[in-house]
């Protein structure tokens, strides 16, 4: 079926002048190099071109979108890991001052400890010499006392005499 067949008899004239027109149009931008004339054909693949390009162009954004947040997450994490190294160096500093405190720390008990133990040596020493010391004070007074009782018995009676040298 052609299309001329399709028409109306008084719609041909009038579509047959504007498809005249539109060749006309057609022949003369051929000629002044005006325009270009495409077939169906060329058109569908040019328009499939562009979705193709359009489509690339869409997931070369989102790549790309995806591609900045991961560098920005990159960089996030790369500044909370130099922080946390910087945290771990000052904490290593710290445990080393510490470990240095507790060494002289420890020196200074183990002399503290030393000095305590001659301290409980030399209290046990005086301990043990004063309780000699009390036994023979106590003894001297024992003596002092019997000396004392013996000169008061001869004064009250002086026709005794004693011998001082018995009262030991």
């Amino acid at each position: 079926m052609c299309v001329s067949c399709s028409l109306s008899t008084s719609s041909r004239p009038s579509f047959l002048a504007h498809l005249l027109t539109l060749f006309h149009s057609l022949l003369q931008a051929a000629r002044g190099n005006e325009g270009v004339f495409v077939s169906k054909e060329t058109w569908d693949e040019l328009e499939d071109g562009r979705r193709n390009y359009d489509e690339t162009k869409r997931k070369l954004e989102i790549a790309e979108s995806q591609l900045q947040t991961t560098r920005d997450q990159f960089e996030q994490n790369f500044r909370l890991l130099s922080t946390r190294e910087e945290q771990l160096r000052k904490t290593a500093d710290e445990l080393g001052t510490v470990k240095g405190e507790l060494g002289t720390t420890r020196a200074s008990l183990e002399e503290t400890s030393l000095r305590l133990a001659q301290q409980e040596v030399l209290r046990d020493a005086f301990e043990t010499s004063r309780e000699g010391w009390k036994e023979s004070a106590a003894g001297a007074l024992d003596d002092v006392e019997g000396l004392r009782a013996k000169l008061g018995a001869s004064r009250s009676n002086p026709s005794q005499r004693f011998d001082l040298s018995s009262a030991h």
